[in-house]
């Protein structure tokens, strides 16, 4: 869903915050491609750290190709999340087990809607702190108290998500590409020969 209301928000945004929400603006409306490396830390509440994980990651978005993302952790485990626009598939290499669920429901709320192009600004509200957009849900039914997005230019570098337990996610993005080209099979998921499937696919 192409979030058309974006402006309009925007509008109503203090001057500062005009930068980060124009560049926001963009990724948005214009970014039809987009993949990364990642470094992913979760803190608890207290602010230790209960993980730290790496991996690589791609989007496609635009009209046809909306809801369709890749997720790789590659450290310190094998861990793969792919949309593909209908289903959403989690595999764990070491158990050899993949689930899979209907993509809408699964991503209500997350910042993978967000990136996928599925994410309605209408249910959040927008504001600013220092550097960060700030997506405050209107819902708090949803699964994130807050999504913190931080652009360097027109590329998004970082994201900050704060959990309904007060666990906080921060993810720092380089080797930015938004001018990939994605092959056919990077948004399609085949499970390998003898994996355990959870759920069932052709139900969705």
């Amino acid at each position: 869903m192409m979030l058309r209301i974006l402006f309009a928000l925007g509008m109503l945004l203090p001057l500062s915050s005009l930068a980060s929400t124009a560049a926001l603006q963009n990724f948005l409306s214009n970014v039809t491609a987009y993949e990364a490396d990642f470094q992913q830390r979760t803190l608890d509440e207290d602010g230790a750290v209960q993980s730290v994980s790496a991996g690589k990651m791609a989007v496609q978005r635009g009209a046809e190709q909306a809801g369709r993302f890749r997720w790789e952790y590659q450290e310190p485990w094998e861990q793969l999340i792919i949309a593909d626009g209908k289903q959403l598939w989690q595999y764990d290499a070491d158990l050899e087990q993949v689930t899979v669920r209907p993509m809408q429901e699964s991503l209500e709320g997350t910042p993978a809607e967000l990136l996928s192009g599925k994410l309605d600004l209408a249910d959040w509200l927008l504001s600013e702190v220092a550097e960060w957009v700030m997506l405050t849900p209107k819902d708090n039914d949803l699964p994130f108290q807050s999504i913190a997005l931080r652009f360097e230019g027109d590329a998004l570098a970082g994201m900050k998500l704060v959990d309904q337990f007060d666990q906080t996610t921060h993810v720092v993005f380089d080797q930015i590409n938004t001018e990939a080209e994605f092959g056919p099979d990077t948004f399609v998921f085949t499970p390998p020969l003898g994996t355990e499937i959870v759920g069932e696919q052709n139900q969705f």
